[in-house]
């Protein structure tokens, strides 16, 4: 069951051990991650923490887990996971606030996967690209993506100012979009038996 802790060091800390005994073999890539969550100097939390801070996302799927929640990213111009950056409370409830206020979806929940588990169903440290009108330099993001579940039927309202759209689509167009991150989730999906492996038809 997720865990309900005050502190988000702690459950973040918590999760990564637990998400690193499922996966152990992206301990490499997140090194820094469990460095910095060690480092009680510098707030991970922190958006101005430019040597890196948490950030949260949604990876939504519909109820048959044939489709996932898309949003069209303004500023990148690609097609992501609804996430945004950590605003307080649960890690889970950050990721699930940022995928409603952008999608407009209601009622979505976390995943029985992510509820026995209790940790994302990803994690990633990767950099942020440059944002001059936002007057922002390249940084690290370390993003704690969690598992959710949702009716694709529900009428969706895309927060124009932040995406461009937001749109459920089959496994096998996430996978056909190319992105390394999302190719990689479609994968785990299926290797957890949480998906069947996309086929285009």
């Amino acid at each position: 069951m997720m865990r309900n802790l005050v502190d988000p060091r702690t459950q973040a800390r918590l999760e990564l051990a637990r998400y690193l005994d499922l996966f152990p073999a992206e301990a490499a890539s997140l090194d820094v991650l469990a460095s910095q969550l060690e480092n009680v100097e510098a707030d991970v939390f922190s958006r101005q923490n430019l040597g890196g801070h948490v950030t949260t996302s949604a990876i939504i799927l519909d109820l048959s887990a044939t489709r996932a929640l898309l949003v069209h990213n303004r500023l990148d111009n690609r097609w992501l996971q609804p996430g945004g950056h950590y605003e307080g409370g649960e890690l889970w409830a950050s990721a699930m606030r940022e995928a409603v206020g952008v999608t407009g979806l209601r009622s979505p929940r976390l995943h029985d996967w992510s509820v026995s588990e209790g940790c994302p169903v990803d994690i990633d440290s990767h950099v942020a690209a440059v944002r001059p009108a936002r007057g922002e330099q390249a940084h690290l993001h370390h993003d704690f993506a969690y598992l959710l579940t949702a009716d694709y039927r529900l009428p969706l309202a895309a927060q124009l100012e932040e995406v461009l759209d937001a749109r459920w689509v089959s496994l096998a167009v996430v996978e056909e979009l190319g992105d390394i991150r999302l190719c990689r989730i479609v994968d785990k999906l299926a290797a957890l038996g949480i998906s069947r492996r996309p086929r285009l038809s």
